[in-house]
C-alpha cells in the first residue's frame, strides 16, 4: 500500500492518476517521507487544499511539485506561494477553482521557478512573470485567448533563458510578438503554437516564423497547428536552417504541399530528424511520406494523416 511506502532516502513520488488517492492517504505518504523534492499527483481528482497543506506542512523541501486537474481553490495556491520558496517546477493545468490573482501570487513569491505549466493566461500574468520568473526555462501556457501581443512581448523582453514555450489557443496575437520570441528567445529548443477551436486559426505568417527558426537555432523540437497562413516558404526555409530539429508535428496547416515536405526530404543530410507527423494538410500527399522514407535514413517514423479531408492529388 502506498502509505507503507516510508524512507529518509525517497525524495521522489510519482502517483498520477490515481483516482482513489485522497488527502488522509496522502497525508500518511508525506507525513512518513518528509524528504520529498518532488510531488506528482496530477489528475488524482479527490486531493483538495487539504492534501496541499500536508505536503507543505511536512516537505520543506519540495522543488517539484505537479497539481494539476485536482480540485485545490485559491486558498491552497496561496498556502504553496507563502511557503514553498525552494520550488522550481510547479503544473498546475486544469485546476479549474484557481484564478488569476493567485495565480499571481505564486508568480511573485516563487522566484526559483524554472518550469511553470497553466491554463489561465492573461497579459498581466505574463506581465508579472516577465519582472519575477527571468529565469524560467519552461513555459507551458494554455487557453490564451486573451493574450495579445503585450502580453508576449513582455516574455520576449525578459525571458531570455527560455527553453520550452507552449503556446496553446493564443488565437489574438499576430508576426510583431512571434518575431520579438525570435529575437529574444534563442535559447528555445521546443516550441509549440497551436488552437484547437475549431473556427479559429493562428495569424502568423511566414515572415516570423522563418526569422523564429533561424534565430533559435537550438530548436529540437516544432509543432504547429492551425497555422493556416504559412507556405510552403517556411518549409524550405525550416530545411535550410533547423540542423538539430528532431520532431516536427504539423496539423491544419492548410497551404502547405508536397512541394514543402520534398525539400525536407531533400535537405535530410543537413537535418537530425527523427520523427514527422503530419495531420490534416489537404495538399500533402502519401507522395511526401514515400520521399521522406526514401531519403531521411534517420527517421523513426513518418505519419501523414489525411483527417477531415480528402486528398485528390
Amino acid at each position: 500500500m502506498l502509505t507503507n511506502i516510508k524512507g529518509k532516502q525517497i525524495k521522489l513520488i510519482d502517483i498520477e492518476f490515481f483516482s482513489k488517492l485522497n488527502d488522509e492517504t496522502l497525508k500518511k505518504i508525506v507525513e512518513n517521507n518528509n524528504n520529498l523534492e518532488s510531488i506528482n499527483i496530477n489528475n488524482c481528482r479527490k486531493i483538495t487544499d487539504n492534501g496541499i497543506k500536508y505536503i507543505i506542512n511536512n516537505c520543506k523541501n519540495i522543488k517539484y511539485l505537479n497539481i494539476g486537474s485536482t480540485k485545490i481553490t485559491n486558498k491552497a495556491v496561496l498556502d504553496i506561494s507563502n511557503n514553498c520558496s525552494k520550488l522550481e517546477s510547479l503544473n498546475m493545468y486544469d485546476c479549474w477553482l484557481i484564478s488569476e490573482d493567485s495565480i499571481i501570487e505564486i508568480i511573485k513569491k516563487c522566484k526559483k521557478l524554472k518550469s511553470l505549466d497553466i491554463d489561465i493566461v492573461t497579459d498581466q500574468i505574463l506581465l508579472f512573470i516577465s519582472m519575477h520568473l527571468k529565469k524560467i526555462e519552461n513555459l507551458y501556457l494554455d487557453n490564451g485567448n486573451n493574450v495579445t501581443n503585450n502580453g508576449l512581448n513582455f516574455i520576449a523582453k525578459k525571458c531570455h533563458n527560455l527553453k520550452t514555450l507552449k503556446l496553446e489557443d493564443f488565437d489574438n496575437i499576430n508576426d510583431e510578438s512571434i518575431i520579438n520570441i525570435g529575437n529574444n528567445c534563442k535559447k528555445i529548443e521546443s516550441f509549440k503554437l497551436s488552437t484547437y477551436d475549431f473556427f479559429s486559426k493562428i495569424s502568423v505568417n511566414d515572415i516570423s516564423m522563418i526569422n523564429l527558426i533561424k534565430k533559435c537555432n537550438k530548436l529540437k523540437n516544432l509543432c504547429i497547428r492551425k497555422c493556416e497562413y504559412l507556405t510552403d516558404d517556411f518549409l524550405i526555409e525550416l530545411s535550410k536552417n533547423c540542423n538539430k530539429l528532431e520532431i516536427l508535428e504539423i496539423d491544419y496547416c492548410t497551404n502547405f504541399t508536397n512541394k514543402g515536405i520534398i525539400e525536407i526530404a531533400n535537405n535530410c543530410n543537413k537535418l537530425n530528424l527523427k520523427n514527422i507527423d503530419i495531420s490534416n494538410c489537404p495538399k500533402i500527399t502519401d507522395k511526401s511520406k514515400s520521399i521522406l522514407e526514401k531519403k531521411c535514413v534517420k527517421l523513426n517514423s513518418v505519419t501523414i494523416k489525411k483527417g477531415l479531408f480528402d486528398n485528390n492529388e
